[in-house]
């Protein structure tokens, strides 16, 4: 709130300020409203379009919003003008990922730690290259990028509507034959097993 309240101030008091557009990016990121997030971002790019953050921000919210292609050019955009930004690899490898480009993936997140071996953004995309070239970690990960696209509470509805989902058609393809009923507990489980499993 007190975030808010102080972006909100910086902007009123000079609306050409930058770094005020990228922390209300930033904040708006974590509430999920990725629309509004883009669009600080590219507030801020008008101001200054060489603004590393608010690139790196734009390309983060174009990807969550499954914008693949924009989101790549952007962090191409930036490498052309910085070979050595760590979160830009970082960002082109996530982009890389949720594509399917697993080895392009690993490559662009092995250079954002060779840039910066603390980045935790790129830490975490590793691992998770890693573990996509299994083919049914990859499923759960199709299943994470589209669920992110989601705010907190809409997740919990869907996840919510799934379960019950589940619950109900079990003694429906019961009543229809016995044996329909493993395939549904099996999906069923493989779904809980992979809300867990992929982060």
């Amino acid at each position: 709130q007190r975030q808010r309240i102080a972006i909100a101030r910086a902007l009123a008091l000079d609306p050409e300020f930058g770094h005020a557009w990228n922390s209300k990016a930033i904040a708006l990121i974590g509430l999920s409203r990725w629309k509004e997030a883009e669009e600080c971002a590219r507030a801020a790019l008008e101001i200054d379009a060489d603004d590393e953050g608010a690139s790196n921000l734009l390309a983060h919210t174009l990807r969550i919003q499954n914008r693949l292609d924009e989101s790549e050019e952007e962090s191409r955009r930036r490498l052309a003008r910085n070979p050595e930004n760590a979160f830009s690899f970082a960002n082109a490898g996530w982009s890389a990922l949720q594509r399917g480009d697993i080895k392009g993936a690993e490559n662009h997140f092995k250079e954002s730690l060779r840039i910066d071996p603390e980045m935790e953004h790129a830490r975490t995309g590793l691992k998770q290259s890693y573990r996509a070239r299994s083919a049914f970690f990859r499923v759960f990960l199709k299943w994470s990028f589209f669920m992110q696209r989601f705010s907190q509470n809409n997740r919990m509805a869907i996840i919510i509507g799934l379960v019950i989902g589940f619950k109900l058609l079990r003694p429906l393809a019961a009543s229809v034959h016995p044996l329909l009923v493993i395939p549904v507990a099996l999906v069923y489980f493989l779904f809980v097993f992979g809300s867990w499993l992929s982060d």
